[in-house]
């Protein structure tokens, strides 16, 4: 991919999927993702060239075939190209917030949505069980009406619980090669119950989460 421009590229993770090894120029979404690869460490996805022109495009692929001679150190650069690519829904989830930053908008992650309604879900069926175990004898079977209000009630006062909690950005960089495949947070704000898996930014090389807590501090 010796393209001379590429605001962020997504042929190159259709390679790595492949596990194929990448040969890129140095520029925007590529310079991010495709990194030199260095038999010694057997650390890199790709090979790279920082000048435009024939002569270094060629040294690269003069240093892809000698790996590609060697078969041991090819199978770690395909593994370490593979390991490379980027979630999909990752990046489908950078983009949603970017466009809600640009309408001066609030971006609420609808996994985290799910996850929390679900919890609430949860702790509706568990409460109603023992209402409905308490009150058996007096209320054999609770209508699907009443069911819907308490439903409500449950989520409603779900959503007044959590009108003091503010947004708290995490933020987590590194430059080791290869690039971790995921990175999950985890914390005393939930009594380190469930790790929130962190959204990488391939333009800021950086991953990132936001989650709503009260104010505080945490582990």
């Amino acid at each position: 991919m010796p393209s001379l421009f590429e605001p962020g590229g997504i042929v190159q993770h259709e390679f790595f999927v492949g596990s194929t090894p990448v040969i890129a120029f140095e520029t925007g979404g590529l310079k991010d993702t495709v990194f030199e690869f260095d038999p010694q460490t057997e650390k890199g996805n790709g090979f790279t060239f920082k000048d435009h022109k024939v002569g270094d495009y060629m040294y690269a692929v003069e240093r892809a075939m000698n790996v590609f001679k060697n078969k041991k150190k090819y199978q770690v650069l395909r593994k370490n190209a593979f390991e490379s690519t980027i979630d999909g829904a990752d990046v489908s989830r950078a983009w949603n917030k970017e466009f809600h930053r640009l309408f001066n908008k609030t971006f609420i992650d609808p996994v985290m949505m799910k996850t929390h309604l679900e919890r609430i879900d949860k702790k509706f069926d568990e409460s109603l069980y023992k209402e409905q175990f308490t009150l058996k004898k007096i209320l054999p079977e609770i209508s699907p009406e009443l069911q819907k209000l308490r439903s409500i009630h449950h989520r409603n006062h779900y959503l007044k619980a959590r009108e003091n909690l503010k947004n708290c950005v995490f933020v987590y960089k590194t430059n080791k090669l290869p690039r971790p495949k995921s990175i999950m947070l985890i914390g005393s704000f939930d009594d380190w119950k469930k790790p929130i898996p962190m959204n990488y930014d391939h333009i800021l090389g950086r991953w990132t989460v936001t989650i709503q807590l009260h104010p505080g501090e945490y582990t």
